[in-house]
């Protein structure tokens, strides 16, 4: 095995806005060699196993969306900020066993989030509440495609601060029912 190398170029704009407001776009490109993945290997017999090795070169791209927007404009949401965060990914690579591109493994297409997070002073409070959009992988193998779903969350935080040295913090993480599937698909192989 080898260490995979990259070459990046990335480009970013930042934009500042109402004292605390921020708007940041990237896009990252990468050509990648090396890249570690699941390759065929046949033993003497001429059986063939999934193995972790490196399969060669590709590329990766990534667009990327950061905001943060100050809600201080509206009187209800005084001291708030909006959080919303967006990537969109798109990646090839030629599968070691059957030669076509295909993207690569374990890699969600895209993601998303939203936060509010307000600063209550005089109650020397912060809450939060936070969501996220869940995720989809695919994996390739030898005899098989393996697809993995998680479901969207939606978190709550209160912090409290009573006294400079003494913090409270409190939590309910996955408001929705976390649920994780996995959906695979198995074939005789090549």
């Amino acid at each position: 095995l080898r260490p995979d190398q990259r070459c990046q170029y990335e480009l970013a704009y930042e934009f500042h806005f109402w004292n605390r407001g921020a708007l940041t776009i990237s896009a990252l490109h990468q050509q990648i060699s090396n890249i570690l993945d699941s390759k065929p290997l046949a033993d003497a017999s001429g059986t063939l196993f999934d193995v972790r090795g490196n399969i060669g070169s590709g590329r990766a791209d990534q667009l990327s969306i950061d905001a943060t927007i100050p809600t201080d404009r509206i009187d209800i949401l005084k001291g708030g900020r909006l959080n919303i965060n967006l990537d969109w990914r798109d990646s090839s690579v030629n599968d070691p066993l059957t030669g076509v591109a295909r993207r690569f493994q374990y890699e969600d297409a895209s993601s998303y989030s939203f936060g509010f997070v307000q600063d209550l002073e005089e109650w020397r409070s912060t809450w939060s509440v936070n969501y996220n959009h869940g995720w989809k992988e695919i994996g390739f193998r030898l005899a098989g495609i393996d697809r993995f779903f998680g479901n969207p969350q939606i978190n709550f935080n209160w912090n409290y601060k009573p006294e400079a040295d003494l913090n409270f913090n409190f939590q309910v993480a996955n408001v929705f029912t976390t649920r994780r599937a996995r959906v695979s698909d198995y074939f005789s192989g090549p």
